[in-house]
């Protein structure tokens, strides 16, 4: 499986999974300035753990670890259940090449964690 994040606002044309706020898996945390990249790609990592392997919901997860990031919830948060973002990492997992695209690369973001994640269920599928 190849997995890559492509920057949206160079690479407007190219094919691939959509993972900013407009997607299911979108980072329900706002980033207000750069200070907080850290921040809010730490408490999406913890939000995915919690709902992809942990069985929590989405919603009753994200205030706790905004008040545990000290970041906000954005209001563009499209406010997915567990059952569509399972769905949608299924859809990933699935697929033989994965361009996740996100308007932060190559900086680190969300679409990062969302790529580490695929790597790890691959691995685990294949042994």
């Amino acid at each position: 499986m190849t997995i890559t994040v492509v920057n949206l606002r160079h690479n407007r044309n190219v094919k691939g999974y959509r993972c900013d706020r407009a997607s299911v898996l979108g980072n329900p945390f706002h980033m207000f300035h750069e200070s907080e990249r850290m921040a809010v790609v730490a408490a999406f990592r913890e939000y995915l753990h919690e709902v992809a392997n942990l069985g929590a919901n989405p919603v009753d997860v994200v205030s706790g670890l905004a008040e545990k990031y000290n970041v906000q919830v954005s209001g563009m948060w499209k406010r997915p259940n567990r059952t569509q973002v399972m769905a949608e990492l299924a859809k990933l997992e699935a697929m033989p090449e994965v361009k996740l695209l996100c308007w932060c690369a190559p900086l680190a973001c969300h679409g990062d964690v969302i790529k580490s994640y695929l790597a790890w269920k691959h691995k685990e599928a294949g042994r």
